[in-house]
């Protein structure tokens, strides 16, 4: 179009974006807060996370591109990681939360209360967000399974197959898997009224994420460069990620009720 080549999956990622932010701003006006308040840092957080997930992707699958290094700057080939997607993001949201309480004089404590109401509004979008990528990866043929011969096996082309699997033709359709998944926990964080700025939106995300993923990703080929006892590095981080997250809530939820008894 006009001389330029439309990659689809570009296309996808760019809509995905789209329709997490117009998310975003359904669930800031539903906690009644002020979307304008928070919309610089939710855009960086998104702009850091992107680049993120991609950095991730690179070094944890760095046999991908060490003959071409300038390839990995090819994104509209795919390849983005949700992990390095919610590490970066994370850390952006905690750095701007930690530089507007300065910026106001507020205490640590303060700041972390705005990093959770940050994160607690946006993850809201992303697994949705999420659900919409993994299309993309259906059209470049990737994220796709073992060999399997059940009936939902989907055919994957030749030229698109690993050297280790170029004998068989169908695969588990591992993107929809976890789209399922994406959509399963999309539910639940829609259909619970949080408290925002308590962070268990954001942790009840991480836990149900982490723990599914890990399982998912028993049945990838391409489980990355680094695999330890059977688990690759980011099922660790992942598994990291659901524990901390478990026993945040575990903690939050004691809070909870200490409180109500008034012990």
């Amino acid at each position: 179009m006009f001389g330029l080549e439309i990659h689809p999956y570009g296309l996808i990622l760019g809509f995905a974006c789209i329709v997490g932010w117009e998310l975003v701003k359904k669930v800031a006006q539903k906690y009644s807060v002020a979307f304008a308040s928070i919309s610089n840092q939710l855009l960086g957080i998104f702009v850091v996370g992107l680049i993120s997930a991609r950095v991730w992707h690179v070094i944890t699958d760095w046999s991908l591109y060490s003959d071409a290094p300038i390839s990995a700057l090819y994104v509209w080939n795919g390849g983005l990681s949700i992990i390095g997607g919610i590490l970066g993001g994370c850390l952006a949201g905690f750095v701007f939360s930690l530089l507007k309480a300065r910026e106001k004089k507020k205490t640590l404590l303060r700041s972390m209360t705005n990093f959770f109401v940050l994160t607690d509004v946006l993850v809201h979008a992303v697994p949705i967000s999420q659900a919409i990528g993994r299309i993309g990866n259906f059209i470049n043929q990737e994220l796709y399974g073992l060999p399997t011969n059940l009936p939902w096996g989907i055919p994957i082309d030749p030229s698109h197959r690993l050297v280790s699997v170029q004998s068989f033709t169908h695969f588990h359709p591992l993107f929809l898997y976890e789209m399922f998944l994406n959509i399963c926990i999309s539910a639940f964080l829609w259909n619970k009224r949080w408290q925002l700025g308590a962070g268990k939106a954001i942790a009840s995300y991480l836990l149900l994420y982490g723990l599914g993923r890990v399982c998912l990703d028993f049945l990838r080929i391409d489980r990355g460069d680094h695999v330890w006892f059977g688990l690759s590095l980011n099922q660790y981080v992942l598994l990291i990620l659901a524990l901390v997250s478990l026993g945040f809530l575990v903690v939050k939820n004691y809070q909870l009720k200490s409180t109500k008894t008034g012990k």
